[in-house]
């Protein structure tokens, strides 16, 4: 099976971007009609897997992703009312994971809706945890000094973290810095750094630009505003895991392909037309 071989944090992003994918079709372009069952079948898959796993940045990268399909598909008043269903959702799953049984009980985690959700999302974790973001805070803290003794060379791509940083400072079993960004700057200095940004930089600005254009047709219109969504949900998640990165990144790859076939595509457009 999947769970526990895959772990949780693996599923919740993949359950986050199944549900941004399905959000999208249920509400989709002009001119584009996707099979509404089998999509609300597979948001509801996607919420089911966040929720079980417990996955924080998976949740917020859902909701970020959801909310930049509602705002660029030009649907401001659905962007509203589905703030208010997914935090009326958030609510309820909490309540249902986290009360008990008792009657009394659940009136006052109901009286008090904050406090059930942030029960939810404490996972069961103590304040240190919390504040530290699971040891990630200690991680980067250590990866940060070893890039400033190594700030030009690096210690190895898919290496350096792993083995420079955290087995040489006792965290063994931790197998990467759950960072993009450091994980990159430890392993191959800004030398690996800059064109990760500018891969990430680059596909947002390519994707926002032609998600509105007329010269794609209605289903790439679509997949590029889906793909929006889904590049939401990696941003996300890649400041406190390795989304971009990891090897095979097959979500970010995707995204980014598509943007730079759009690219490609447009630029032959302009210069067929400049030749004629």
């Amino acid at each position: 099976g999947v769970f526990p071989i895959q772990s949780a944090n693996a599923i919740g992003a993949s359950g986050a971007i199944l549900a941004v994918v399905a959000i999208s079709r249920l509400l989709p372009l002009a001119g584009c009609k996707f099979k509404r069952s089998w999509n609300v079948l597979l948001f509801a898959f996607g919420v089911a897997s966040m929720v079980a796993c417990k996955t924080r940045a998976a949740l917020a990268g859902f909701l970020v992703g959801v909310l930049l399909v509602l705002a660029f598909s030009r649907r401001a008043r659905i962007v509203a009312f589905a703030s208010a269903v997914l935090g009326l959702a958030v609510y309820t799953v909490s309540l249902a994971l986290n009360a008990a049984v008792q009657p009394d009980v659940l009136w006052n985690r109901i009286a008090s809706p904050g406090g059930a959700i942030l029960s939810f999302l404490e996972r069961g974790q103590n304040q240190d945890q919390l504040e530290s973001l699971t040891g990630r805070t200690e991680w980067w803290h250590l990866a940060w000094r070893q890039f400033m003794e190594h700030p030009w060379t690096g210690l190895g791509a898919y290496a350096g973290g792993k083995f420079g940083v955290l087995s040489k400072n006792g965290f063994g079993d931790t197998p990467q810095l759950h960072s993009d960004y450091l994980e990159t700057l430890v392993g191959t200095s800004l030398w690996g750094l800059i064109p990760l940004l500018i891969a990430l930089f680059g596909t947002w600005w390519l994707l926002v630009r032609f998600v509105r254009s007329p010269a794609l047709r209605p289903f790439e219109r679509q997949l590029t505003l889906e793909a929006i969504g889904v590049l939401g949900v990696i941003t996300v998640r890649s400041f406190v895991n390795v989304e971009l990165i990891w090897h095979a990144p097959q979500f970010f790859l995707a995204v980014l392909g598509y943007a730079e076939l759009l690219r490609r595509r447009a630029k032959w457009g302009a210069h067929q037309t400049a030749r004629v």
